[in-house]
């Protein structure tokens, strides 16, 4: 008698249909709810061309997912008013840093996420944070112990609302708190704003609650705001593809070797290691700059 091995192989469903029409297909072996959760993130959040936008699908278009990690919170007073008065968080190419007051340049905590004596595991991050006065945590995943930091989301707790609708109303409060500078479109509602709400005494005045995320106007306001504001809670994600922009102002301390400069005489990173010289050979490649034959 003849031997026979059985052959696994998809059969089409209304997930792959959907799938063909986001630009994701499923892969051999991959579960249907696998498959499913894939999906369900593209149609939420969907592709492009934008570093912000690809740095974030990424990994559901190579069949993975984002791992939350944990939630960086402010700490407020009795007001309900943040301790940190201008705070920031980053995470670059190599560097993790979190800033009290960003525009004072008040540094509170500054991590080497590729060095093992400062950042390197996800357990180095949380430990940083013991003490703070300005920021509070809540860990979600609870088994990021060991897991290389090298490995955060590239990102950063700033953010902009391109359009938002305002009511036709003397106060309007934002989807977003914690507000750094608003755009609202022409409108004689807004030709000076005033420090207080007490000040918004005549036409064209209005005044901001950054904190609160409310705009106040003398009239009834109505039309389009575009607005930047400050992401908190602020969510760090654990990705297993991480994709950071070459042109990041840290990727020297990855791929670059310390020597002495001859102009400050300082230890600097400034030779191409393995790792770099391989990388810029690649890009090279693609895109050479047409020096020589």
């Amino acid at each position: 008698m003849g031997n026979y091995s059985s052959n696994k192989f998809l059969i089409p469903n209304g997930l792959d249909e959907i799938g063909l029409r986001l630009g994701l297909h499923r892969f051999d072996f991959e579960t249907l709810g696998a498959y499913r959760r894939r999906l369900l993130l593209e149609a939420r959040e969907r592709s492009g061309p934008t570093q912000f936008e690809f740095i974030r699908s990424l990994n559901r278009r190579v069949g993975q997912f984002d791992i939350p990690f944990l939630d960086i919170g402010l700490l407020l007073d009795s007001n309900n008013v943040p301790l940190a008065p201008d705070p920031y968080i980053e995470i670059t190419s190599t560097h993790f840093r979190a800033y009290s007051d960003y525009g004072g340049g008040v540094l509170d905590i500054e991590l080497n996420l590729v060095d093992r004596d400062e950042g390197y595991f996800l357990r180095d991050v949380v430990a940083a944070f013991v003490g703070s006065t300005s920021f509070s945590l809540t860990i979600i995943d609870t088994n990021h112990t060991y897991k290389l930091s090298s490995h955060l989301r590239y990102d950063n707790s700033n953010r902009f609302v391109r359009s938002e609708f305002l009511l036709e109303s003397r106060s309007n409060k934002l989807a977003k708190s914690y507000v750094r500078e608003i755009y609202p479109e022409a409108s004689f509602h807004f030709q000076e704003e005033v420090l207080s709400l007490a000040l918004v005494d005549g036409e064209g005045k209005y005044y901001v609650d950054y904190t609160s995320g409310v705009v106040f106007t003398y009239e009834p306001a109505r039309g389009i705001i575009a607005y930047t504001h400050r992401e908190f809670p602020f969510r760090l994600w654990w990705q297993s593809v991480r994709p950071w922009p070459y042109n990041d102002d840290d990727y020297n301390h990855l791929h670059k070797d310390v020597l002495v400069s001859d102009a400050t005489g300082l230890e600097e990173h400034l030779l191409l290691n393995s790792e770099g010289a391989k990388i810029a050979n690649e890009i090279l490649a693609l895109h050479p700059l047409g020096w020589g034959e």
